[in-house]
């Protein structure tokens, strides 16, 4: 019995050899990516606006503040935080000019969004506010920038793109 079993599924083997390997030169002539890694907006992709808002950017003897606007496009939504279940990338920044410095820099404020139940999270349509604190503040005659990293959803079609960055020219000189 487990004999004619054995001798019924090399039989099956046989017959589907020459169909698998008729299909091996096409598997293996695909070019494959693991991941695609993007840092800005590519073509036919929606992009994120940002900039520091003007006259916002505040000098005191102790720290120096600033606010960051960031725009998504219409029909879209980027997320505040990383939902309920933690996998969405919420909008964040980093100050690269900063990092290797004494410079501490503080988020101050956020826009609150919205909650969207639909995707259990809290996101940001439209236009919101980030505030900052750099302390101590940087030199009077040094210009900085800022990353934001986001990821965007198209909130008709429910498609999701790649997480991208964003470079926001910082201008502290005095004019």
């Amino acid at each position: 019995m487990i004999g004619g079993a054995i001798s019924l599924w090399f039989g099956q083997i046989r017959k589907a050899a020459p169909a698998f390997a008729a299909l091996v030169p096409i598997l293996t002539a695909m070019p494959v990516q693991a991941q695609v890694r993007l840092v800005g907006p590519g073509p036919g992709r929606p992009s994120v606006s940002a900039e520091v808002v003007p006259g916002s950017i505040v000098r005191r003897a102790d720290a120096l503040s600033l606010r960051i606007s960031v725009e998504v496009p219409r029909e879209h939504h980027g997320y505040i935080d990383k939902g309920d279940d933690g996998f969405f990338i919420p909008l964040s920044f980093s100050f690269p000019d900063f990092e290797r410095t004494d410079i501490v820099v503080e988020m101050t404020g956020a826009p609150a969004g919205m909650r969207d139940d639909g995707v259990r999270a809290r996101v940001l349509r439209g236009r919101g506010e980030f505030g900052f604190l750099l302390v101590p503040p940087p030199r009077s005659d040094t210009d900085a920038t800022a990353i934001l990293r986001y990821q965007i959803c198209n909130d008709v079609t429910e498609r999701c793109y790649p997480p991208a960055r964003l470079t926001i020219p910082i201008g502290l000189s005095r004019p």
